[in-house]
């Protein structure tokens, strides 16, 4: 529970006539900003004629002509300009992991996002399904091989 000293320390919350000095900083960098604003200039017209064998229009951007040239060094079998065009349009590959079990066992994983409640129950009875609710036990310690069979939920029939 707080003092009384602690309490007579309280400031009130900011308002419109009262706020901090500092508001942290700003949404872009310095650096970000003059990248965009310089590739969203006009290109310059010479460059542009050099470059309308790939489809470049009069009134392209600087961007438009770091595009075409990137797929030019593509072209030649330059891989880091294939990765970044790749990048660019696809997003990053996802990572591969691979996993190994004991002895190299066959492993199989189910992902499951859970949903909320009620939208997973709306859901499931709407598939004509009905849910089961368990909880995860330790497994008993034993030397036979791990049973395969899958046994069903019995069904409802109260529907």
């Amino acid at each position: 529970m707080a003092t009384e000293k602690q309490l007579a320390n309280l400031r009130p919350p900011f308002s419109s006539t009262n706020q901090p000095a500092n508001r942290g900083r700003g949404a872009r960098r310095a650096l970000s900003e003059a990248y965009d604003t310089l590739l969203r200039k006009q290109a310059p017209m010479d460059v542009v004629v050099k470059l309308r064998k790939f489809g470049l229009k009069p009134g392209a951007t600087v961007a438009d002509i770091v595009a075409v040239c990137l797929f030019r060094e593509t072209l030649k079998g330059n891989t880091f300009a294939a990765k970044e065009m790749r990048e660019g349009s696809e997003g990053k590959a996802a990572q591969r992991i691979e996993l190994l079990a004991r002895e190299d066992q066959h492993v199989e994983l189910e992902i499951v996002f859970e949903q909320n409640v009620f939208t997973q129950k709306l859901s499931a009875q709407r598939n004509g399904e009905r849910i089961v609710e368990v909880e995860a036990e330790a497994p008993a310690e034993t030397e036979h091989e791990p049973s395969t069979d899958v046994v069903d939920a019995p069904q409802d029939t109260d529907s």
